[in-house]
Formats: C-alpha cells, sequence, structure tokens
C-alpha cells in the first residue's frame, strides 16, 4: 500500500479537509504509538480569532493533542496551529481547530 493512499484513509477518518492535509505518520511500535503530523496548506488563510477577517498566517506553532487510541496504540495528533495576522488586532493564534481547541491536550472526538 502506497503511503498517499493510507493517508488520504486517515484523512477521511480524521475528516482532514482543505486547508488542513496529513504530512506524515510515524508509527512507533516499541512505544505502541501513532503520531499524525498535520499541517495546513502554504499560502492559507485563516480568519482572525477577534474579528473574523480572513487573514495571513504569520507563522506556526506545533500543538499536540490525545486522540482516541487505534487498538492498543496512543495515537497523537500533532498540528501545526497558525497565528495569523489581522490587519486591525495584529498577530493572533486562531482559536478553533477541526480536532480540538487551542490550548486543549484532547482532540474532540
Amino acid at each position: 500500500m502506497k503511503i498517499e493512499d493510507i493517508n488520504k484513509g486517515l484523512g477521511t477518518l480524521l475528516d482532514v479537509q482543505k486547508p488542513w492535509q496529513i504530512e506524515s505518520v510515524d508509527v512507533q511500535h516499541k512505544n505502541k504509538v501513532v503520531d499524525i503530523f498535520i499541517d495546513y496548506e502554504r499560502g492559507s488563510r485563516f480568519s482572525c480569532p477577534v474579528c473574523g477577517s480572513m487573514s495571513k498566517v504569520h507563522d506556526s506553532r506545533s500543538h499536540r493533542l490525545r486522540h482516541l487510541d487505534w487498538f492498543e496504540y496512543r495515537s497523537y495528533l500533532n498540528v501545526k496551529v497558525p497565528r495569523v495576522k489581522c490587519e486591525e488586532h495584529g498577530v493572533k493564534v486562531i482559536s478553533n481547530l477541526p480536532w480540538g481547541h487551542t490550548g486543549s491536550h484532547f482532540s474532540f472526538f
């Protein structure tokens, strides 16, 4: 099976939609951990958490969310969370991720 097919299948299960995409998956058999790395497409715009205006990405930070187990493997979503540069409010971290809130340590699922 090709890695693209695995990423597509995981993307469907996790409801990963544009501008988000699965970058990679790291399976650690010894530790029984699955790390799924989710990023956004280059050039994406996100809404300012204060006013809602669509803004360019300023930079990003990685945020790790504990997800449901996949059989006996602990799983984590490692999401690259963008900070946007709003013309009115400056640089702000987006507040809503499709899988959890910024600052939370657990996914919605």
